[in-house]
């Protein structure tokens, strides 16, 4: 399970037209400087029962076509349930519950935009 955004590098181009080259090179690293903001807020939110959730978030720099994408997630099984939340069953797979979801991945990557945008712009060379 895991979220992701991205840069569309077509619209990365036209904004900085002669200097594609040199941009471009910049933007896999600031993608992820920005994906390790979203994902230290994502260890900060997720809960802690064994520490095995929070210890399996991690980060991943991928390309879909000619855009960079960053992934910021975890391959513990159960995330999705305490993303999302579950269902209890009892006896018979009778529903006597539901634990809501605590969305440490959508609540970190939600309330971490401007930060986010603020460690692309320094590390493309804005201010």
């Amino acid at each position: 399970m895991a979220i992701e955004f991205r840069i569309d590098a077509s619209s990365l181009e036209d904004a900085i037209r002669g200097n594609v080259e040199e941009y471009l090179d910049r933007a896999a690293p600031a993608l992820q400087s920005a994906a390790k903001v979203v994902q230290a807020e994502a260890k900060r939110r997720a809960p802690v029962d064994s520490g095995h959730l929070r210890s399996s978030i991690k980060t991943r720099l991928t390309t879909d076509g000619s855009d960079l994408v960053a992934q910021v997630g975890t391959n513990a099984e159960y995330a999705i349930h305490v993303e999302y939340g579950h269902r209890i069953k009892g006896r018979g797979d009778r529903i006597i519950g539901y634990v809501p979801g605590r969305y440490f991945l959508k609540g970190a990557l939600d309330s971490q935009r401007v930060n986010m945008l603020r460690v692309i712009s320094r590390r493309m060379g804005g201010k």
